[in-house]
């Protein structure tokens, strides 16, 4: 399966919902390799435990301010949330 780094793709082609998605399984996968909680996690980025679960849910649009503690509380690049991005990517 193609990524989105092999492949031109107009931005038409993934719904916002899919970005969602797929960042927060990033956003999870991140979290549980630290082996930290929800509730660890959200603390440490300094955000609300509802948001950490609304962000691995898919449920929310993180802001980059966000995305940006989060980044920082995993020990990662923010891109890390997006690499790897396949349109068939489940948790």
């Amino acid at each position: 399966m193609a990524t989105v780094d092999d492949q031109a793709v107009s931005s038409s082609s993934f719904s916002s919902d899919d970005v969602c998605r797929v960042v927060g399984e990033r956003v999870r996968d991140a979290r549980r390799t630290l082996g930290l909680t929800m509730a660890q996690f959200a603390e440490v980025a300094e955000i609300s435990l509802g948001m950490v679960s609304k962000i691995e849910h898919g449920q929310t649009s993180p802001s980059l301010s966000t995305l940006t503690r989060l980044a920082h509380a995993a020990g990662v690049p923010i891109t890390a949330f997006f690499r790897g991005w396949t349109r068939n990517t489940t948790s």
